[in-house]
Parts: C-alpha cells; sequence; structure tokens
C-alpha cells in the first residue's frame, strides 16, 4: 500500500508540473512551430499599418546617407526652420530637396519627412530586437553545416554502390547541382 500511495503521488507531482524550456533551442518544435505560426500572424498584422514602406537592398542600406545620429532629426526641424526664415540664403538648395519644385526650397516637404521619419523610428529598437530570430537560425545552421557538408560528401561516394542511397541522395544533389549553376551564371 506505501508503494502505491508513492506512485500515485508522484504521478500526481508529475501531471501538475508545468513543461519547462528556457530557450528556442530547447522548447518542444510543436511548440515552436505554433509560436512561429502565431509571431508570422502578428508580423504581418504590422507591417500592413505601415504600407508603402521603402525596402532596401543590403548593399543601399550601406550606403545610405540616411544614416545619422540620436538626437540629429530634430536638428534637422531646426535646420528647416532656419531656411523658413532666411530663404535667401538657401535659394541655391532648391533642386536638392527631392521635391516637385526645382526652383524652391520646399521646406514643408522636407518638415514632413523629417516628422515621419523621427516618428517611424520609435519602432527602430523593437524591430531590431526581431534580429535574434536571424541570427538564431544563423546559429542553428552553423552547429550543423560541418556535419552535413561531411555527410554530403561522403553521401556521394556511398551511392555510387547503394541504389537506395542514390535515389534518398538524388533530391539533395540536384538541390545543389542548381545552386552551383546559379553561381556559375552571376557575374
Amino acid at each position: 500500500m506505501p508503494n502505491d500511495k508513492k506512485t500515485h503521488t508522484s504521478d500526481k507531482a508529475h501531471a501538475t508540473a508545468a513543461p519547462v524550456w528556457t530557450s528556442v533551442i530547447d522548447m518542444p518544435l510543436d511548440e515552436l512551430e505554433r509560436r512561429v505560426a502565431q509571431a508570422h500572424g502578428f508580423m504581418q498584422q504590422a507591417v500592413a499599418l505601415f504600407p508603402g514602406l521603402h525596402v532596401m537592398t543590403e548593399e543601399e542600406r550601406k550606403y545610405s546617407t540616411g544614416r545619422i545620429w540620436n538626437g540629429e532629426g530634430p536638428q534637422f526641424l531646426s535646420l528647416i526652420s532656419i531656411i523658413e526664415a532666411f530663404p535667401k540664403f538657401f535659394e541655391g538648395l532648391a533642386d536638392l530637396d527631392e521635391g516637385v519644385d526645382p526652383t524652391q526650397v520646399e521646406t514643408p516637404l522636407m518638415r514632413d519627412r523629417v516628422q515621419r521619419a523621427e516618428i517611424l523610428a520609435k519602432l527602430i529598437d523593437d524591430a531590431a530586437n526581431l534580429s535574434g530570430i536571424s541570427d538564431t537560425v544563423l546559429h542553428l545552421r552553423a552547429l550543423v553545416r560541418d556535419p552535413m557538408k561531411e555527410t554530403y560528401a561522403i553521401a556521394k561516394v556511398m551511392a555510387k554502390s547503394s541504389d537506395k542511397l542514390k535515389s534518398m541522395l538524388a533530391p539533395v544533389i540536384d538541390f545543389y547541382a542548381a545552386l552551383a549553376k546559379l553561381a556559375a551564371a552571376s557575374p
């Protein structure tokens, strides 16, 4: 009887114990899949809130002159006020503002652009936190990259003597052959 009570107590403790994981690395795959689907929906909703976002290539982003210092946006607004207060001093800048009229310095347009950028900039830190997803993907892939390269090399050799292995490996070979063809075609 004491044994039965002990078993019953441990079953009860086991049944009430919440699942424990500390990160996406040890989270159960089904839970990770559920959360990714949920986050995907949230991200789509967030992007839909901001139609017409300008998306740059990595190269454009790297060399963009839109990189400014923290707190520089309000200084731009002060400079726009100076242009407005002393318009004759700045007539020569008319064709630099990327506006509609190349003969006028369009301060309302520039002010609007600065204000929009400053409002959107409030989301930059939150958006940057999402880069942890990309970094985690890279980390996980890096952990398996070397064994996968070696497995592929060994499997290619061994497939010469095994039809089953050759059949299983065929889509992998096709994938890498297509990548090699693409790379050869790129300048």
